[in-house]
């Protein structure tokens, strides 16, 4: 398997387990958006989707031990790779371990750093396509059945 597919297929990892949390991953009818995909391809480099693919959306927190044992890595190793995306907020970090950042961050990670990179732009464009065409933003302020998630009540 080529570098490029095997990142592509971490990356479909990850879409599915962020599709397990209370916020559902973007998705094009039943299926998982493509944008959403090549957007995960562009947050993680092959190796850190490797590893990243093993975390789950909160409240389900991983140590590094526990994604050592299911990945064939070292704990040592994995922390090395999540200590800069947790702090670049691509990976949260508890007491009890890891896991994915909720929709809301993972969908908007490049609000958070005052420099542009040149594939901040085609994230926007990957944004454009999943939130904007694809109509994820009707689902993302709401639930499946358009329920909004906040709302005051007089």
């Amino acid at each position: 398997m080529s570098e490029q597919s095997a990142h592509e297929q971490c990356c479909r990892r990850i879409a599915e387990n962020v599709d397990q949390g209370y916020q559902t991953a973007p998705k094009v009818g039943r299926e998982l958006s493509p944008a959403f995909i090549a957007y995960l391809k562009l947050v993680y480099t092959p190796e850190e989707a490797a590893l990243v693919q093993y975390l789950s959306m909160a409240p389900v927190m991983k140590t590094a031990r526990e994604v050592a044992e299911v990945s064939g890595r070292d704990p040592e190793g994995i922390e090395a790779v999540f200590e800069p995306l947790t702090r670049k907020g691509f990976i949260n970090l508890s007491k009890s371990g890891y896991c994915l950042p909720a929709i809301p961050n993972l969908v908007n990670l490049h609000m958070f750093y005052p420099d542009i990179k040149p594939e901040d732009v085609k994230a926007a464009e990957l944004y454009q396509q999943f939130f904007i065409k694809e109509k994820y933003y009707k689902y993302y302020g709401t639930s499946e059945k358009g329920t909004p998630a906040l709302r005051a009540i007089p």
